[in-house]
């Protein structure tokens, strides 16, 4: 699928869903985006993809004072993208503190299994791509064995289907 960024007319459609999951999971009463509000949401680039709006909709779900979503309710990357520019520049480490930090104020769970998780997709993601797609290379250049990285392109892709 293309990157949420590029696909900005489903930004309000895939908000409105997560807010409905959220709300539905946490017994919480459903919050509404104002159209102001969903107007930040769809000029925001969205490095995160669609886990980043589902995280930030669980957010809003809690945090959010009232029923309507005010654009000043929405997290301050969304609302200064300048922020997140900037600590795209920061170090890896930094930037995985400020994830885990947002996982945690939305009540996300896990953090080390899904971090583990997403770190292996992106580095196998990236090494296939720096190899031409040549498994023996990249899964020599990841330090792992022909079959384990076999192994775990499958369990991703399979992942990538649910």
């Amino acid at each position: 699928l293309p990157s949420l960024r590029e696909r900005r007319e489903d930004v309000g459609m895939l908000a409105r869903r997560f807010l409905h999951q959220a709300a539905q999971e946490l017994g919480l009463e459903e919050k509404v985006l104002r159209a102001d509000s969903l107007k930040q949401l769809e000029q925001f680039e969205w490095p995160g993809n669609v886990r980043q709006l589902q995280n930030i909709c669980r957010q809003l779900s809690v945090m959010a004072p009232s029923e309507q979503i005010f654009p000043e309710d929405l997290p301050a990357e969304v609302r200064s993208p300048a922020k997140i520019e900037n600590r795209l520049a920061a170090p890896w480490p930094d930037q995985l503190r400020h994830w885990a930090v947002a996982e945690l104020a939305s009540g996300g769970g896990n953090l080390v299994g899904r971090a583990q998780a997403e770190l292996e997709r992106v580095l196998i993601d990236c090494v296939l791509q720096q190899t031409g797609g040549q498994r023996i290379k990249a899964a020599e250049l990841l330090g792992l064995g022909r079959n384990t990285l076999t192994r775990k392109l499958k369990l991703h892709h399979e992942q990538d289907q649910v």
